[in-house]
């Protein structure tokens, strides 16, 4: 088992109560959300008992966040619309500071990356279940339509809303493959799969079933490349029995409701793809003429098709944060995703968590190409997970080298 240094100890109350927290993640219909005061609320509570990570292996993240957040406020000198550059700057540096709360939870307590999970996962069952009662007609809650015929649940986008369904789907695989040695454990995970699956089909976005598909893959591999033996043979049979299972279901569901129409169309360009790459294209031209950025949260004032987001990640931190904040931006991900990975391939208790947020991170990460995914919670959750377990990795490591220097000591 781990060793870990859990300052205050870790109880089942604690562990019920972030649990909570991230039960409200899905709710983001306002702003701030529910989630962003209750977030702000547990941080407090726990600031007294949270171990921060010392690691020197930590602080290339810490410097390129700090860089980061520099060259927002400097940027944040050529803005044009003040009040929308100060609610895009916060908001930003207010979700960061959501990823470090996270970082720092899981460093301190390794079992609070199972409370944040499951909270977050449970939220997004029950509201996507109410969604798909209301597509059945069994309730009237015109609120989780984005149109006749695209869910969005309690986002405020489907673009949002079904790419966030990725981490919970990968987390229930996880689960499954925890607890295959219970049939009602089992069966109650994979209604639960195929529930999140429709919900991804039915918020019809088709960077949500890339990344689904991207996600599922990457940790298909991950898990497969660490396990050997008896626990092998069971997460295969365990996979290809919950997919067909899930796949069965979500193809029957499709044929019944006639949705299948809908899916050839949405598969194809849409009419306003072309809006969407011109605005891209002038963004980058905006980027070279001013590299130094134009502002947090100035793309769509400054570009020629008002009213059309940046849909895309990079296109938008480039504009907006100037090539020293894209870049520095762009290797805070990568770092995060490759110590993600690192963490995933390592034999610990927490390796099948560690490769859930690897492979959902890496979805997330190329879903940002096509849509802005800076101000997604799902990634700075994702982000603070992957780092917090990298913290318990190498506290692992640490202690294996004393064991080993103590052992050799005494023989």
């Amino acid at each position: 088992m781990i060793a870990v240094v859990q300052q205050g100890g870790y109880s089942r109350a604690l562990g019920l109560s972030i649990g909570a927290v991230f039960a409200l993640s899905s709710v983001v219909l306002v702003e701030p959300a529910p989630f962003d005061l209750a977030c702000l609320l547990l941080g407090l509570f726990l600031l007294h008992r949270l171990r921060l990570p010392a690691a020197p292996d930590m602080m290339p993240a810490v410097v390129m966040l700090g860089v980061y957040a520099l060259f927002n406020v400097f940027s944040a000198m050529f803005a044009t619309d003040v009040p929308e550059m100060v609610m895009f700057m916060g908001t930003t540096f207010f979700l960061v500071l959501v990823g470090a709360l996270i970082c720092c939870m899981v460093a301190t307590w390794p079992q609070a990356s199972d409370a944040v999970l499951g909270g977050y996962c449970l939220s997004l069952v029950i509201s996507t279940a109410i969604t798909l009662a209301v597509v059945a007609g069994v309730l009237p809650l015109d609120v989780v339509m984005y149109d006749a015929s695209r869910v969005q649940a309690f986002f405020k986008d489907p673009n949002v809303y079904g790419p966030s369904l990725v981490v919970a789907i990968l987390y229930l695989l996880a689960l499954l493959e925890r607890l295959a040695e219970r049939p009602l454990h089992v069966l109650i995970l994979v209604a639960a799969t195929l529930l999140l699956m429709l919900g991804i089909v039915f918020a019809g976005s088709r960077a949500a079933w890339m990344n689904l598909a991207l996600s599922l893959a990457v940790y298909i591999v991950l898990r497969g490349l660490l396990l050997r033996g008896r626990p092998a043979f069971r997460f295969w049979a365990i996979v290809l029995a919950a997919s067909a299972s899930i796949a069965f279901g979500t193809v029957a569901v499709i044929a019944a409701s006639g949705f299948d129409t809908f899916l050839d169309e949405r598969s194809g360009l849409q009419d306003y793809d072309a809006d969407r790459f011109g605005a891209q294209q002038e963004g980058l031209e905006l980027a070279i003429e001013q590299p130094l950025g134009g502002g947090p949260g100035q793309f769509e004032a400054r570009v020629g098709v008002l009213g059309i987001s940046a849909h895309s990640l990079y296109v938008r931190s480039l504009m907006e944060n100037g090539v020293g904040g894209f870049l520095s931006l762009m290797l805070f991900l990568g770092l995060t995703q490759l110590v993600a990975i690192r963490t995933a391939v390592v034999q610990s208790p927490f390796s099948a968590t560690a490769a859930v947020i690897a492979a959902s991170l890496l979805g997330t990460l190329v879903n940002g190409v096509f849509v802005d995914t800076l101000h997604w919670r799902s990634l700075w959750i994702q982000a603070g997970l992957a780092w917090g377990l990298y913290a318990v990795c190498l506290q692992q490591q640490r202690f294996d080298r004393w064991h080993q220097l103590a052992t050799a000591r005494m023989t």
